[in-house]
């Protein structure tokens, strides 16, 4: 194992616990391929925790050195590191030396598996990079955009937009959609404004502000009043018809009430009707 090509030296803003925790890992003995093939073998076997945590803290470096590589993405160094260290125990309970490689070589693939998830959850509240084209695009972009000449944080358009969607083997629609959402940041619903009002204040709604949902309700129950006023218009004939057909669930058929009354479906229709003249009439007076 190479030593760890980021020194503390190479953190550009001051963060004490990564430069703490990277003296820490620095000072780990790599093993040997020898002693690794003896501890990976006593693990499979016996599932020594102490055992694994050996394999794990000699390759401690490479999740350090592997997540330095994406820490132009905005995210914390040191949760980076930990989700790489989340890929590493993976891999170290799946590792073999049978396979006839390094558990460094194996463990590289989990490590990055890791951080580049967890990139992809933090970047956004939009999920993005759902197939594999697009979890490539999303960690290449800009290298596709500097091979092709085009500015990495402004988002493309036109012809430039076909050329870059080719390149990367995405339809228009996809490369747009990745483009603008890595080149456009979430923008919070609270940020204030110029004019001093919340972003989301200024977002056009169809829902009905509590005003109007006050003066619905309002009228809603003033209606309900007005109909059970009304009912006491009505025989006990007539409300037993007039709650089987308008209010209770499932509404009563014309057979069903024919057959409970002991009249005509024709007749029950008539009463039906009967009944909501004198509700109108009532409530029209």
């Amino acid at each position: 194992m190479s030593s760890i090509a980021i020194s503390v030296n190479n953190i550009k803003s001051k963060d004490l616990i990564l430069e703490k925790y990277i003296k820490e890992v620095n000072i780990i003995k790599p093993l040997g391929r020898e002693e690794e093939f003896l501890l990976a073998n006593e693990f499979i076997l016996t599932g020594d925790i102490a055992v694994a945590n050996q394999l794990i803290k000699s390759q401690l470096r490479s999740v350090v050195r592997i997540a330095f590589n994406y820490k132009n993405y905005g995210i914390s160094m040191m949760d980076m590191i930990a989700e790489g260290n989340l890929g590493l125990m993976h891999a170290v309970k799946k590792f073999h030396p049978d396979m006839g490689y390094r558990l460094s070589t194996y463990a590289t693939w989990w490590i990055k598996a890791y951080i580049t998830d967890f990139i992809l959850r933090s970047w956004s509240i939009v999920k993005i990079g759902t197939t594999k084209l697009q979890k490539r695009l999303f960690f290449n972009l800009s290298k596709i955009k500097r091979r092709l000449g085009f500015a990495y944080n402004s988002a493309l358009n036109g012809e430039n937009i076909k050329l870059a969607a080719e390149y990367s083997g995405l339809s228009d629609r996809e490369f747009t959609e990745m483009d603008i959402r890595i080149t456009s940041p979430d923008i919070s619903l609270n940020k204030a404004s110029e004019d001093n009002l919340e972003f989301g204040d200024t977002i056009p709604s169809d829902l009905q502000n509590p005003e109007q949902v006050l003066m619905k309700n309002d009228e809603k129950k003033r209606r309900m009043i007005m109909v059970k006023n009304a009912l006491t218009q009505l025989n006990e004939r007539e409300k037993e018809i007039f709650y089987q057909r308008y209010i209770v669930e499932p509404k009563a058929t014309l057979h069903d009430l024919s057959q409970k009354f002991g009249i005509s479906k024709e007749r029950i229709r008539q009463i039906e009707e009967r009944c909501l003249e004198k509700i109108k009439l009532y409530i029209g007076s």
